[in-house]
């Protein structure tokens, strides 16, 4: 008995990758104001010992703001563009300390540690996560550090620097420790054992980066290499566009079709379509190896009644993306193989 009707379409583009050395890597770009503190600065956070911290954040122009902690206390007035900036050395290693900041508005940061903070930058194996390393399990569980902090900053596409990070200090713990970058959790734990002070991680990593991706623009320009993508950005930029990161969804938004007039409905009239075969409708559709953006459709027949529970649809390898839609509806994708 046919119970009902099930079409699916997939839309699978063959295009080069996106060369992210068009993109700042600065992440967590948000619409948001400027919060009166950056939020870098935050609860459990560590200070750099032996040498002045810059502390900054957004106010009222002509704000005075006030930065206290121990001793310590330094004023700064924010400017035309509101921001506001101190630099206050900082009280012994150890802590935990309270950094008090006032002006138009009044933050403490409570469980401050003063002692080293390293920058944890990298690809994936920087980002790889203690809950996969070996026998990360029992490392997660024995991860029972306070005066190791670690800071996550969010990811996210950016076309230009960005003022706040997302991300939270988190002291490492049996409850925390699962998400910190492996590398870094063993580098500070080693590390603290032999300085004996508290230690600070931001890990700031992102797989499969070149290094062309964490320099800026201006240096990029230098190069003589970057003028196309660098100008297909600035086009972007000025066009409003979303911050993609990435030229295939730039490339859809512009010249997908099959998007603008709706080919994934389930009322959409195929009569004109071509019959292809799959494996192989590209080449049936005259572009074998050229990159090009193609549909498909099926219609197929459901059992009555439905097994219940999830189903997955398996269509194989697909180079280089897909998305694939039931009765008009998006279900899924992938990318990049």
């Amino acid at each position: 008995m046919i119970s009902g009707r099930l079409d699916w379409f997939a839309s699978i583009l063959l295009l080069l990758s996106f060369n992210p050395a068009v993109a700042q890597p600065i992440q967590g770009r948000s619409a948001k104001p400027l919060p009166f503190v950056s939020p870098i600065f935050a609860d459990n956070m560590v200070l750099q010992r032996a040498k002045p911290d810059a502390i900054w954040g957004w106010s009222e122009p002509g704000d005075t703001v006030k930065v206290e902690i121990a001793d310590k206390s330094v004023s700064a007035v924010a400017g035309p563009d509101r921001r506001w900036q101190v630099n206050i050395d900082p009280p012994p290693a150890g802590g935990p300390y309270t950094v008090k900041i006032t002006g138009h508005q009044s933050v403490e940061l409570k469980n401050v540690m003063v002692g080293d903070v390293w920058v944890c930058s990298g690809q994936s194996n920087m980002e790889f996560a203690l809950r996969g390393a070996k026998n990360g399990s029992e490392e997660v569980k024995a991860a029972n550090y306070p005066e190791i902090r670690f800071f996550t900053v969010g990811g996210g596409a950016a076309y230009h620097p960005t003022d706040t990070p997302v991300g939270s200090w988190r002291v490492v713990s049996p409850d925390t420790a699962a998400s910190v970058s492996a590398v870094a959790y063993y580098f500070a734990r080693k590390v603290q054992s032999e300085v004996r002070v508290p230690i600070g991680l931001i890990v700031d990593a992102v797989g499969g980066t070149p290094a062309e991706s964490w320099t800026s623009t201006a240096a990029l320009e230098k190069l003589k290499d970057f003028e196309v993508p660098l100008a297909e950005v600035r086009k972007q930029i000025a066009a409003g566009t979303p911050e993609y990161g990435n030229y295939v969804n730039h490339w859809y938004d512009d010249y997908d079709i099959g998007i603008k007039q709706g080919w994934a409905s389930p009322e959409l009239d195929t009569s004109s379509w071509k019959q292809v075969t799959l494996p192989g409708g590209f080449a049936d559709l005259g572009v074998p190896n050229t990159p090009a953006l193609a549909y498909f459709r099926r219609e197929i027949t459901l059992p009555d009644p439905l097994p219940a529970g999830m189903a997955m649809m398996y269509l194989g390898i697909i180079e280089r993306m897909d998305t694939v839609y039931v009765n008009g509806t998006a279900v899924g994708g992938s990318a990049w193989v």
